[in-house]
């Protein structure tokens, strides 16, 4: 864009007395007449005729004044937009794949609970491994060295602890202790008289 003040010699937005004065010092200088037809200060003059006749006119001026600010206004660059992180919605609960890990789940929780119930329903009482233990079976009895687990049981009650070590099983009753070779008492520790042992 052509800056007619800088044409005339003036800063931008001089008032309409400047712009005079101007142009009538330039045009004395430039003038054709004065300088024996010269091409230069004939082009030279019209640029300064041209760039008076813009400026002389205030609406033609304020449109012109407009024009350069716009002009002559820095350029910001418009600053991009960052992309917004959204997370994916979360999974919807009547989503299919939902559905069937629930259906799934509860399945396999309803099946171990069905086999539980039958070991314990369905498992005899006493075997050589697994021993239950309950409180309503207990009778009061005595038992010898020979005696089944089952005998020591039914005179002792539940054991405080059992421990097991290469075939051998230790039953203990506070300080008291039973020991099993073969599932059969082979010897005893009566420590604190609370076993019940046949004479």
């Amino acid at each position: 864009m052509r800056n007619y003040y800088t044409i005339l010699g003036i800063a931008d937005f001089s008032d309409a007395d400047t712009v005079k004065a101007a142009h009538r010092k330039l045009s004395k200088r430039y003038h054709p007449d004065l300088n024996n037809g010269n091409k230069y200060y004939e082009e030279k003059f019209r640029e300064i005729q041209h760039a008076y006749e813009r400026l002389r006119d205030p609406a033609i001026k304020e449109m012109y004044d407009h024009q350069l600010r716009y002009y002559n206004r820095p350029y910001v660059a418009p600053i991009p937009e960052q992309p917004i992180y959204t997370p994916p919605p979360p999974e919807n609960s009547s989503s299919p794949i939902l559905k069937w890990r629930r259906s799934r789940g509860a399945v396999i929780i309803f099946l171990m609970i069905m086999l539980y119930i039958c070991r314990v329903t369905f498992s005899p009482p006493w075997s050589h491994d697994h021993i239950s233990f309950t409180d309503s079976d207990t009778q009061q009895g005595t038992f010898k060295i020979g005696s089944e687990k089952e005998e020591v049981y039914h005179a002792q009650g539940k054991p405080h602890k059992i421990t097991k070590d290469d075939g051998v099983e230790i039953w203990s009753y506070d300080n008291s202790y039973i020991i099993f070779k073969n599932d059969v008492v082979s010897s005893y520790g009566n420590m604190d008289n609370n076993l019940n042992i046949e004479d």
